[in-house]
């Protein structure tokens, strides 16, 4: 057995790796691919009827020869494609992904976006995912329905860098390429990302639209950018550069984004309704690029909001359209014009987290008191509650942890929280001070306490195997001390609870374990446990 790298899909496998590893068949057979041995040219000039020498040559230069033929002895079926890198288009050039996430779940359900950015044809192509771990199945979408480009660059997510999305790179011999760790300006793909939010932002203002198109925006801001002229490119468009093939814009230029259209319902019983007969309204949320001959379009439904792909479609327009239809438009109309409206205006809140009705447009707030701060950097890991849809549109509510708090493209603070489940979700930085300032009751008295005296297993009824602390109360005396719920305690104040822990030596036993997250980085929850006391204060004054 002959160390070759060319024969491993780990290029980072040294030779005395592979010395440690040649008495290991299993091994040796988890890091091979197929058999990768470019062929000479006496072996490819007979089978090309003995062409000039020169010519067979620059053919092998300009050819791969990765598939393999069932040539097993005796012959059996072969049930699993042997060559699946072969089955799919061999793009020309490496492409750059990201994953970025949404506030509001789209018609589809969706969550969050993967993006494909084309390192030379600058083509972007975009996938929708309900969460974060559907980017392998994205990445399989993007190898059936464009191409397996040769690298793809990406940065150190789990998600990117996970068994799943690795098999799937070695399956179709494509390059694995990362950015430096904590450096996402290395990653090309954040410029996609860029391009596609400052389109649909612009869309939002402009028509108005629902904030639960933002994915068909999304999708159909990509579909313009990859058929919009480019000076880098020669002024032609991304997509002839990656193809090589002129594209038709026809369906491009006939409707925008969340117009109101006429679609042609082919299920309606004769004579149809009463007005309309087998014409109903609906929204135009751009091309579907994979019906037909490519001039369908997804069309929003105003009585069910449901996505359905119609070929027969036609503006609102002329002498062929009712009165109802047109009084129909103009309720429609109005919607987008008070959305846009309430895009533009500034949303004022109250203490209590609720639209202040006493401000009219133009005059400046009077608030009784200033909304707390918190510094961003000590609201990380922390837990908050919000309600969440679930499958059936039924809101409850879930508990989530803050993950990142990050800087957006417009200066504005940005923090992604997930919820259980594998839901994310993005909150402006004030949404979430307001979230961890307010008070259960703006009139409840408050109640502080210096430090836990005591612990002991639980006897009140229903609380058998619960633990109950000693709680000295700030203003009174440790002979009126009292015993608390350990777990009320803990979601008032664990930073307490867990000095008290290390203080016992009892950070071991199994009820405490969970006091181990907040000593390991001590400085930063006595920062939190201060900031807290403070914001309570200001909350229940």
């Amino acid at each position: 057995m002959v160390w070759n790298p060319e024969t491993f899909v780990e290029e980072s496998l040294t030779q005395s790796e592979f010395a440690t590893w040649e008495n290991s068949i299993t091994a040796y057979l988890n890091h091979t691919a197929t058999t990768a041995k470019r062929p000479t040219v006496k072996d490819v000039r007979p089978y090309f009827l003995n062409l000039p020498e020169d010519t067979v040559q620059h053919t092998i230069a300009a050819t791969t020869a990765y598939g393999g033929i069932n040539s097993h002895f005796p012959m059996r079926n072969q049930v699993q494609s042997m060559n699946p890198v072969l089955q799919r288009r061999r793009l020309p050039e490496g492409f750059a992904t990201d994953t970025f996430f949404s506030t509001v779940t789209s018609y589809e359900g969706y969550n969050a976006y993967q993006i494909f950015y084309g390192l030379d044809s600058h083509s972007i192509f975009v996938y929708g995912l309900g969460s974060e771990k559907d980017g392998p199945n994205a990445l399989l979408d993007f190898f059936k329905q464009v191409g397996v480009p040769p690298s793809i660059l990406r940065d150190n997510s789990k998600m990117q860098m996970g068994k799943v999305w690795t098999d799937y790179m070695r399956r179709y011999w494509s390059k694995d390429k990362f950015t430096q760790p904590y450096k996402p300006s290395q990653n090309r793909a954040e410029f996609g990302i860029g391009v596609c939010k400052g389109s649909v932002t612009k869309m939002m203002i402009t028509t108005g639209c629902a904030p639960q198109a933002w994915a068909k925006a999304i999708q159909h801001a990509a579909d313009l950018d990859r058929n919009t002229a480019k000076e880098c490119l020669g002024w032609r468009t991304p997509i002839e550069k990656l193809t090589g093939q002129t594209p038709d814009i026809s369906n491009l230029i006939k409707f925008k984004f969340w117009d109101v259209v006429l679609y042609h319902e082919p299920t309606h019983k004769f004579p149809g309704q009463a007005v309309g007969g087998n014409e109903r309204l609906g929204r135009w949320l751009g091309r579907a690029l994979d019906h037909g001959d490519g001039m369908c379009s997804w069309i929003l439904t105003l009585e069910t909001e449901q996505l359905i792909v119609r070929y027969a479609v036609r503006k609102v327009e002329g002498e062929n359209i009712s009165d109802t239809t047109r009084d129909a438009v103009s309720v429609l109309h109005k919607e987008d014009r008070a959305r846009t409206e309430e895009a533009f205006c500034p949303v004022v809140y109250t203490q209590t987290g609720e639209k202040d009705p006493s401000t009219k447009p133009g005059e400046e707030p009077n608030f009784k008191a200033p909304p707390a701060e918190v510094p961003k950097e000590t609201i990380k890991d922390l837990f908050i509650w919000d309600r969440i849809p679930n499958k059936k549109g039924v809101k409850r509510d879930v508990k989530g942890q803050i993950k990142e708090v990050y800087n957006d493209d417009d200066g504005s603070i940005q923090v992604r929280v997930k919820f259980k489940g594998g839901k994310q979700k993005i909150y402006e930085y004030e949404e979430i001070v307001k979230m961890l300032t307010k008070s259960d009751d703006a009139h409840a008295e408050y109640w502080d306490f210096d430090m836990i005296l005591d612990h002991k297993w639980s006897k009140q009824p229903g609380r058998q195997g619960k633990i109950d602390v000693k709680v000295k109360w700030s203003g009174f005396t440790e002979d009126e001390a009292t015993w608390e719920p350990m777990e009320v305690i803990r979601k008032d104040s664990p930073t307490v609870l867990a000095e008290y822990a290390a203080l016992k030596g009892i950070v071991h036993e199994s009820r405490w374990k969970w006091a181990h997250k907040y000593l390991k980085n001590r400085k930063k929850f006595l920062r939190i446990r201060k900031q807290w006391r403070l914001m309570k204060k200001r909350t229940g004054e």
